[in-house]
């Protein structure tokens, strides 16, 4: 693995990424003595050329690069620790670790499951009472599912609810989550916390779309109490280029 303490955004800081890691393993698969590195705690040449060219200091690189066989990491020693005690911010590596957890612990054959529970009597397709949305803990309920999910309800012959759907999501026993305590940046979706309930990552989208000589805009999923005050104008019955400057403001 690798972590590149730096802040990099986009496509090319990926490519990076990427390069670092691919040109690890080249210069580790070379023998040792034959030009890259006399020591394992030693970058290989490719690398040091790399992190000069995008003028990273080499403090600010860890690397670890640990053999492997059929029963995980063999027990010898790394063939390259460079920083590796240095505390980083782990970034994605540290999706290693949650997978692991969940091999472990639910093993490679789970499946979530996500039920719908009637809370009164169904009589003709109506159901006379409330609808309750029993969250399993699906992190990956995206709005397409959901709509399959009330496309099966209808196919089992309920069509009219009475009551109110109902949210079940007690099945984590998770603590309050301040989702702006990491950067103060609530709204962004990786600062969602646990929740058995999730649907689309507690995530709404704008959606633009033109009908006509107009152009209509919607929330998808639709959020009660959220009304949309649409501003936007066609230009000579055409709809205008979002380069040319759309924006919204989000009234509390």
């Amino acid at each position: 693995m690798f972590c590149v303490d730096k802040k990099m955004r986009g496509w090319r800081h990926w490519r990076l990424g990427a390069a670092l890691a691919a040109l690890t393993m080249l210069a580790i698969a070379q023998p040792l003595g034959a030009s890259t590195t006399t020591s394992p705690t030693a970058l290989p040449l490719p690398l040091t050329e790399l992190l000069d060219k995008h003028h990273i200091p080499r403090s600010q690189v860890s690397l670890v690069v640990q053999a492997m066989d059929g029963n995980g990491i063999k027990n010898a020693p790394p063939l390259l620790r460079f920083n590796a005690k240095k505390a980083r911010n782990p970034a994605s590596v540290i999706k290693l670790l949650t997978t692991l957890a969940a091999l472990e612990l639910l093993g490679p054959g789970y499946q979530w499951e996500t039920a719908y529970l009637a809370a009164g009597e169904i009589d003709g397709g109506v159901l006379r009472g409330d609808l309750i949305f029993k969250g399993g803990g699906d992190p990956f309920i995206s709005v397409e599912q959901l709509l399959g999910h009330i496309l099966t309800l209808r196919q089992s012959g309920l069509h009219t609810i009475e009551g109110e759907l109902v949210i079940d999501n007690t099945r984590f026993a998770a603590e309050p989550h301040d989702r702006a305590a990491f950067d103060e940046k609530p709204l962004r979706m990786y600062n969602v916390g646990a929740d058995a309930a999730l649907v689309n990552f507690s995530a709404s989208q704008l959606v633009i779309e033109p009908r006509g000589d107009d152009i209509l805009v919607r929330i998808e999923p639709a959020l009660t109490g959220i009304n949309v005050v649409n501003e936007i104008k066609a230009k000579d019955g055409r709809c205008l280029n979002p380069a040319t400057g759309w924006s919204y403001r989000v009234k509390g």
